[in-house]
């Protein structure tokens, strides 16, 4: 999971493989459709704070709420799965990923569909226009199966770190 703890020669803190800063969903047609701020939480816990908009002047007021970036494995053709763990209650949003193994910080995943398996579906009717339907995956081998499943699929788009312009920082 990251972010991580580290502890050397006296100093202490969180680092991360998956960089911090602003990240925009991009579909497969050129659209944006969300928007991400992805920012250390401290020192001495170590979790993302993860808030979304959809667009980027939004996220500035945006719900964060503590996440965690998850290296599921490797699928059958060698790339990496990953998942967004956005909160920590039960009801998390998760969102798949891959990307090609490689070092250094990440800034750039794909994004993988999910197609919940309909033994998984949970659904108690609607609220009037509030829909409760709902995928419940209730243990890790769950979730990772259905990574593994859906990285045979086409790529909903990319998930990628954008830059912050000095002069137009959001």
């Amino acid at each position: 999971m990251w972010p991580q703890p580290f502890d050397y020669e006296g100093s202490f803190g969180c680092f991360s493989r998956v960089a911090f800063g602003d990240w925009v969903v991009r579909e497969q047609n050129g659209e944006d459709s969300a928007w991400f701020r992805v920012e250390n939480y401290g020192a001495f816990h170590c979790f993302a704070l993860v808030g979304r908009a959809s667009e980027r002047r939004q996220l500035e007021g945006a719900e964060r709420k503590p996440s965690f970036f998850v290296f599921l494995g490797a699928a059958e053709n060698g790339r990496e799965l990953w998942v967004i763990q956005v909160g920590t209650n039960p009801g998390s949003e998760y969102i798949l990923l891959s990307r090609p193994p490689s070092e250094g910080p990440i800034e750039t995943f794909e994004v993988l569909q999910a197609q919940c398996p309909s033994a998984n579906v949970r659904d108690a009717g609607s609220l009037g226009i509030i829909l409760t339907r709902y995928c419940a995956l209730n243990t890790q081998a769950d979730l990772v199966r259905l990574a593994r499943q859906m990285a045979h699929l086409p790529t909903t788009g990319t998930l990628s770190l954008i830059p912050i312009d000095s002069a137009n920082p959001h």
